[in-house]
């Protein structure tokens, strides 16, 4: 693994080949665009989602991480989520995420690359693919 350093986030890159072993530990809440799910692992934070209902958060952490062992972790990441939801809520506020991203080093590649997009701006594929060096 090894990190990279963006404006906003750190990127704590897993080798694809070496899955999680550390349990998830996960807490839900809100923030201005809806109901929050925010999960970490051992090395950072390892999910965001986000849906209109809180009922629909567990189900996509589960399918992200298949078989891994979900604690609920309200009380311990009550922090957490606050930065987060203030990351979302006030994109242009000081503060930085530690992120645990897995993927294929292309995939890899794609995230930096997002998180080079300043925060209310938009690019395209094209932009994104000639960012990282793979225009085709």
């Amino acid at each position: 693994m090894h990190d990279t350093q963006h404006p906003s986030v750190s990127l704590l890159r897993r080798n694809a080949a070496r899955p999680l072993t550390s349990a998830i530990e996960f807490t839900t809440g809100t923030c201005s665009h809806g109901d929050l799910l925010v999960a970490r692992n051992g090395d950072g934070l390892c999910a965001i989602f986000m849906d209109d209902t809180m009922a629909g958060l567990a189900p996509q952490l589960a399918a992200a991480f298949p078989g891994r062992l979900l604690m609920d972790a309200s009380a311990a990441m009550a922090g957490t989520l606050a930065q987060v939801a203030k990351f979302i809520d006030e994109p242009h506020a000081d503060g930085r995420l530690a992120l645990s991203i897995g993927g294929t080093p292309f995939q890899q590649l794609v995230w930096a690359a997002l998180c080079d997009v300043p925060a209310g701006a938009t690019t395209t594929y094209a932009a994104l693919a000639q960012a990282i060096g793979a225009p085709d």
